[in-house]
C-alpha cells in the first residue's frame, strides 16, 4: 500500500510537471504599461515574481506622464523613484546593502534586484508608497502588468480593450528579436573584408577621449527628461542651476545630486547683485536643497571682470573646449555637426550646451559617443 501511494505522488508530481510548461514554451509573458503607455516587450525588462513580491524594470517609473521619476547610479549601486509633485519624498534601494529608505530614514521592504544589469523594483511597495496603483490582469500572451495615477485618462477595462492591438505588435516585435541571429552570430558570419555599417575596411572608432557635457537647467521637465536618458545609457552630466531655480525644484536638485551627476551654479552679471554674492546664495540654496556645495559655476553676460571676481572667491568658472549653446543639440544632424567638433580635438573635451537641448539630440549624440568608445563624465571641481 506504502508502495502504490509513493507511486502515486510520483505520477502526480509527473502530470503537475506536464501541465505547467514553462513560461517560453506555453507564450506567456509579461507586458508592462504605465498609465496610458504600453510599454516595450524584451526579457531585459520583464517583470518577474521574487519571493511572493511582483518586480518590474524601474525603468517603468521613468514614464513622464506618471507623477514620480527613478533614477539608477550603476557606480553607486543606488536606484530610486521620486515624487516630481512633492518635496522630499523618494524611496532610496541601496543595492549593496539590500536596504530601502525614504528620505527620511525610515526603512522598508522588500528589496531591489538587480538581473544583468536592469534595477526591478517591487511594484506593490512603490505604489503604495507614492499613493499609485497597479494590476496584474491576465490577458491573450500572458499577463498585463500596467501602473497608474491621477494622470491616467483611461479605465483599466478601456486601457485593457484599448491595448489588444499594441500587446499584438509588441509580442510581434518581441518574437522576432527573439528569432533574430545575435549580434555575434552576424558578425561571425561578416565575410573578412565586409565593412558592415561602420564605413570603409580598416575603420575604427576613436575611443580615445573623456566628454565632460554641461547643461544649463533652466527648464525642470526638460532636464529630467534628459536625466532619463542620461540615466539609462549609463552617462553622466554637469547641470548648472541658480538659486531661484534651485529654491523652486528641490526634488530634481536632489535627484542630480544622489544620481551622480555633477552640480554647478549659475550667475547673471547683468543683474545689479554682484556675481560672487549670486553664486554665495546660490549655494546656500544648494546646501539647503540637497546638503551640497560646489565650486563649480557658469557666468552669463560677463567679461573678464566678473569672472575674476568669481574665481577670486574660490570659484571654478565653466572654460568649455566646444561651445555649442549657441545652435543647440535639437536633431541628428545636429549631434553629427557636434560629434565632429569633438572629435577633432583630443583627451578630455568640455562641452557647453546650455539649455538647447532635446531629447532626440541627445540621444542621438550618446549613441554616437557610445560607437566610438567615449567616456562621459560630470565635471569635478578640481579636473
Amino acid at each position: 500500500m506504502r508502495r502504490k501511494l509513493l507511486a502515486l505522488v510520483c505520477i502526480l508530481m509527473l502530470l503537475a510537471g506536464m501541465a505547467a510548461p514553462s513560461a517560453e514554451a506555453a507564450g506567456n509573458v509579461y507586458f508592462t504599461a504605465a498609465n496610458d503607455t504600453m510599454l516595450e516587450l524584451s526579457d531585459a525588462t520583464m517583470p518577474f515574481w521574487a519571493n511572493g513580491y511582483l518586480y518590474v524594470a524601474s525603468t517603468v517609473f521613468s514614464v513622464q506622464t506618471l507623477s514620480v521619476g527613478s533614477f539608477y547610479n550603476a557606480a553607486k549601486q543606488l536606484a530610486g523613484v521620486y515624487s516630481r509633485e512633492t518635496a522630499n519624498c523618494a524611496l532610496y534601494f541601496d543595492l549593496a546593502k539590500n536596504t530601502v529608505d525614504d528620505s527620511d530614514g525610515f526603512g522598508y521592504y522588500p528589496p531591489a534586484i538587480l538581473r544583468n544589469g536592469t534595477v526591478f523594483l517591487p511594484v506593490s511597495l512603490v505604489c503604495s508608497y507614492f499613493n499609485m496603483s497597479y494590476t496584474n490582469t491576465k490577458v491573450e500572451k500572458g499577463y498585463l502588468v500596467r501602473v497608474y495615477d491621477k494622470n491616467a485618462v483611461l479605465s483599466n477595462r478601456l486601457f485593457n480593450d484599448a491595448a489588444t492591438f499594441n500587446m499584438a505588435y509588441v509580442y510581434e516585435q518581441y518574437m522576432a528579436a527573439k528569432t533574430a541571429p545575435s549580434q555575434s552570430e552576424q558578425t561571425a558570419q561578416q565575410p573578412e573584408n565586409s565593412t558592415g555599417s561602420g564605413g570603409s575596411a580598416g575603420q575604427t572608432a576613436t575611443g580615445s577621449q573623456t566628454l565632460h557635457l554641461c547643461f544649463r537647467a533652466d527648464e525642470r521637465e526638460n532636464v529630467e527628461s534628459l536625466l532619463d536618458i542620461l540615466d539609462r545609457k549609463n552617462a553622466a552630466g554637469t547641470f548648472y542651476l541658480t538659486m531661484e531655480e534651485i529654491a523652486a525644484s528641490g526634488n530634481l536638485v536632489r535627484r542630480i545630486a544622489v544620481s551622480g551627476h555633477g552640480l554647478g551654479l549659475a550667475a547673471d552679471a547683468a543683474l545689479e547683485t554682484p556675481v560672487a554674492e549670486q553664486l554665495r546664495l546660490a549655494n546656500e540654496a544648494l546646501w539647503q536643497a540637497a546638503g551640497v556645495k560646489t565650486r563649480l559655476c557658469v557666468l552669463e553676460n560677463a567679461g573678464q571682470e566678473e569672472r575674476m571676481q568669481a574665481e577670486a572667491a574660490g570659484y571654478r568658472v565653466l572654460s568649455a573646449q566646444v561651445d555649442a549653446s549657441a545652435f543647440g543639440l535639437k536633431s541628428t544632424p545636429a549631434a553629427k555637426t557636434l560629434f565632429s567638433k569633438i572629435t577633432a580635438r583630443r583627451s578630455s573635451v568640455t562641452v557647453w550646451l546650455g539649455s538647447q537641448v532635446s531629447e532626440s539630440g541627445l540621444r542621438a549624440l550618446l549613441d554616437l559617443t557610445a560607437e566610438a568608445g567615449d567616456r562621459l563624465s560630470c565635471l569635478r571641481e578640481t579636473s
